[in-house]
């Protein structure tokens, strides 16, 4: 796949409006330009899922919890871990020990 003059002038662009976004850089190293005419969203693989248009897709709003993502986890890891090799143990038989 070559880069154009447009993909890097989407790029710099992108790589602006995360930092208006998100108040942090993005390493342009880890970002990829896809252009993308219709989506599938699933819930569930045996479900049907609904298609969404590329217009629908760029107004999406991102993850709610994304800001949030990471301490919910190691609050979770930190404080519940018996119930979590639990959980594993019984219901997934992963055998943790």
């Amino acid at each position: 796949m070559k880069n154009t003059n447009h993909d890097l002038v989407t790029s710099i662009r992108l790589a602006s409006l995360w930092k208006k976004r998100f108040g942090e850089e993005v390493d342009q190293d880890f970002m990829y330009i896809i252009a993308v005419d219709i989506v599938l969203h699933l819930d569930d693989f045996q479900e049907d899922g609904v298609w969404f248009t590329s217009l629908d897709y760029k107004n999406a709003q991102p993850d709610p919890l994304r800001e949030f993502a990471e301490n919910l986890v190691a609050e979770i890891n930190t404080n519940n871990m018996e119930d979590i090799t639990r959980f594993c143990n019984v219901y997934v038989d992963l055998d943790f020990q």
